[in-house]
């Protein structure tokens, strides 16, 4: 069987949602195309500098950590310790997180966020626009960010089973910048 690719980036266009308080989407059309949006919107990684004022900023983030094998785990109808117990199950060193069923992703409890920083994982993702919920005060990314865990956030996976597969998530280098927008897309394995 020959390996494919799956696109789970979140296409950018005007009007759709973004984080509370981040700029909205915009494009221009001209003699070149103009686009405005925050680093965050989108399927974008998360650097150390998000949280941790001298951490890494997004063009110097290993792409070790952000290309090879990735397990993608459905938490649908988890609890927080159905999802710690998968989690500790979990065999390749970057994760993403499918909540099948709608668009609001999966996050992690500070038990879960434990456990994904103890087991030598180097990248966490969901389909969430946040690893933790919005009501978090971001210990949740502080954990995984000082353990130089990357983070992952707002990708696609409706139409990916669980399993096994290769990544790819290659955020821009926006030199000094705490994210950047990224194209993220699985290889399946042949």
């Amino acid at each position: 069987m020959k390996s494919r690719y799956i696109d789970i980036t979140v296409p950018v266009f005007p009007g759709m949602q973004t984080w509370p308080g981040d700029p909205r989407v915009q494009f221009s059309e001209g003699p070149v195309a103009r686009i405005e949006f925050g680093a965050h919107t989108g399927t974008h990684v998360d650097a150390p500098k998000h949280y941790l004022p001298h951490g890494r900023s997004v063009e110097q983030l290993d792409l070790n950590a952000l290309c090879g094998p990735c397990e993608v785990l459905d938490v649908s109808g988890m609890d927080c310790d159905a999802m710690s117990l998968a989690l500790e199950r979990c065999h390749r060193p970057r994760v993403l997180l499918k909540r099948a069923g709608g668009s609001d992703g999966a996050t992690l409890s500070p038990e879960a966020a434990a456990i994904v920083t103890g087991k030598g994982i180097c990248l966490i993702g969901t389909e969430s626009m946040s690893i933790e919920a919005l009501d978090g005060d971001g210990s949740i990314h502080k954990s995984l960010l000082e353990h130089g865990i990357v983070i992952l956030e707002t990708v696609t996976l409706r139409y990916v089973e669980p399993g096994d597969y290769d990544l790819f998530a290659l955020p821009l280098p926006l030199v000094g910048l705490d994210g950047a927008p990224c194209r993220a897309v699985l290889r399946t394995l042949a």
